[in-house]
């Protein structure tokens, strides 16, 4: 099972778990918009479905400022090179916290027994979390949901 990061809300009522939504910040995905379905309604594995990313370098470099996490903001400014990278680290003002899922190395593979992670063919650091084969997207929907318990808040400190 590969290791894979993602920002999401925290869900308010579940304080260990992440926010249950089909939003850029939820756990879950957009029906046509992250993964578009066939004539039957059904979602195919593929480059595309929810987006996760392979590390927190890798949220720095890939996410507008306003979604990265504010709790980031000093890690990010710390890190930053350029004039560029620290005009983004400031604007970190996002709500949403980076969490993790799994513990593989990065790269394509089953991340549960209905789910598995795509590679982007144009940023290696960037995948999609795709159905393991041809669904409805509602069944697609409800395996991703079936992981919120599995995902883990990962704090600035702990970097991985």
């Amino acid at each position: 099972m590969p290791l894979i990061h993602r920002v999401m809300r925290q869900d308010d009522s579940n304080l260990g778990a992440p926010r249950i939504a089909r939003t850029a910040e939820g756990l879950g995905a957009r029906a046509g918009k992250d993964i578009p379905a066939d004539s039957d309604g059904n979602v195919h594995p593929g480059n595309h479905g929810m987006s996760v990313i392979e590390d927190w370098q890798a949220m720095f470099r890939r996410m507008s400022p306003s979604l990265l996490p504010r709790t980031w903001r000093a890690v990010l400014l710390n890190a930053s090179t350029t004039e560029e990278q620290r005009t983004k680290a400031r604007g970190a003002f996002g709500q949403g916290h980076l969490w993790k899922h799994g513990l593989g190395s990065w790269e394509a593979g089953t991340v549960t027994d209905r789910l598995v992670l795509c590679i982007d063919g144009r940023d290696r650091s960037h995948g999609f979390i795709s159905p393991s084969g041809a669904t409805s997207f509602e069944a697609y929907q409800s395996a991703i949901v079936a992981t919120q318990r599995d995902w883990v808040l990962v704090s600035p400190e702990e970097r991985t």
